[in-house]
């Protein structure tokens, strides 16, 4: 008489772990992406560093800061993308915690 008890109790333990799991995987994930975005941004002030350390004229130091400011730009743009598909990908986990 209880075993169809203990099985639901099973099978919403089970739908628990792999939700964990999934939220952990996506958190990992996330915090890989960050990890990578951050070395292109040292990479880029770096580089921005270079680049000025050898210029040899206004009208050339403004030519890298306007390429600069337009490449931070794009920069920014994929931030904001890739953070909203990251937080659209932990919303559908608990979502479909929730469903289950």
């Amino acid at each position: 008489m209880a075993e169809p008890f203990v099985r639901m109790e099973q099978d919403q333990a089970e739908a628990m772990r792999k939700t964990q799991s999934e939220l952990v995987d996506v958190c990992r994930e996330a915090g890989q992406a960050w990890m990578d975005r951050m070395k292109l941004e040292a990479d880029f002030w770096s580089g921005l560093t270079s680049k000025l350390s050898a210029v040899k004229s206004p009208p050339e130091a403004l030519e890298i800061y306007q390429k600069s400011i337009a490449q931070r730009m794009q920069m920014a743009t994929e931030d904001a993308r890739r953070m909203a598909e990251q937080y659209q990908n932990m919303l559908s986990k608990f979502h479909s915690f929730g469903a289950r």
